[in-house]
């Protein structure tokens, strides 16, 4: 039954960190700058080898996205250290890369863009809330609440079961003499 219990904490804590910085999530295809880039500066931001910036923008004429042209100020800078969004991916395979740490809504996003070979810009990202260490916390606890009650209904009938028998054996000793 403990191992059950500790098998169930286990398993519920797996599946709900399964969101973890790094374990899972898609490489997105941002596309290619009108020149070619060789430097992320902030996230959806490049440097081209010209010196020029473009930026990711949208709008009715672009609903997916299309670089333009950056003439301003880059944005500020995150105030989050990298290490408060965790770790990112292995960019290995790309020329360029940055790793960012954003806020998002009430938690906050670890983004990672990279520049390949061709010049195609790409974008990996994973948000975690502001709960995600209590509900990683919580899952141990319902886990092995969970486990023990199962470990109970497989072990509970077995050991009911042997001791319906071993009633029977006393009953039939007892007859017996």
């Amino acid at each position: 039954m403990v191992l059950m219990a500790i098998f169930g904490a286990l398993a519920l804590s797996a599946f709900v960190g399964q969101g973890s910085p790094g374990t899972f999530g898609n490489w997105q295809l941002l596309g290619v700058a009108p020149e070619m880039p060789v430097k992320i500066v902030a996230p959806n931001f490049v440097q081209s080898q010209s010196g020029r910036i473009y930026t990711l923008a949208f709008w009715d004429e672009c609903p997916y996205g299309c670089w333009v042209t950056y003439d301003s100020d880059l944005p500020k800078p995150s105030e989050l250290a990298l290490e408060a969004c965790g770790v990112p991916p292995n960019a290995i395979g790309f020329v360029s890369s940055a790793a960012f740490c954003e806020r998002s809504g009430p938690g906050k996003a670890l983004i990672l863009q990279a520049i390949d070979s061709y010049g195609q810009i790409y974008s990996w990202s994973n948000s975690t809330g502001d709960s995600n260490n209590i509900a990683l916390f919580a899952a141990s606890y319902t886990g092995g609440i969970v486990g023990a009650i199962l470990g109970m209904l497989i072990l509970l009938p077995a050991a009911f079961s042997d001791l319906l028998g071993w009633f029977a054996s006393r009953a039939h000793a007892n007859h017996a003499a």
